[in-house]
């Protein structure tokens, strides 16, 4: 399987609940949307659907119905579809480790050790 359209390495990636979507984070400072659901038999390759300028985003996760990025101590998230934020960037204090939806809702886990759940859906 072949994520085309990047011009420089990937920080992070993140499937979908459904496992039909990949959100990227690059080096190249964009973010992308790709349709996973091919036809691998057949060598098909991704579908590019959205891409996104984001800058420095270390971390990412895709929801159906939310994208969440970090950028060191920073969270912010967005819709899928237009990318428009929802909810004011927070930081946090400490910077961010991981980021992971979950089907209530997304965990963030920080370097300084602390879980936090945020209810996005």
């Amino acid at each position: 399987m072949d994520l085309k359209g990047h011009k420089r390495g990937l920080y992070d990636l993140s499937f979908n609940e459904m496992s039909n979507l990949i959100l990227t984070s690059s080096k190249d400072g964009k973010i992308r949307i790709y349709n996973i659901d091919v036809r691998y038999k057949v060598k098909e390759d991704p579908k590019l659907l959205e891409t996104y300028e984001a800058p420095e985003v270390d971390h990412c996760s895709i929801h159906s119905t939310n994208i969440a990025l970090s950028q060191g101590d920073k969270i912010s998230f967005h819709r899928p579809s237009g990318f428009a934020e929802f909810a004011p960037s927070v930081s946090l204090g400490s910077n961010i480790k991981s980021l992971k939806h979950l089907e209530a809702g997304l965990v963030s886990l920080t370097e300084d050790g602390r879980v936090l759940f945020w209810k996005t859906n």
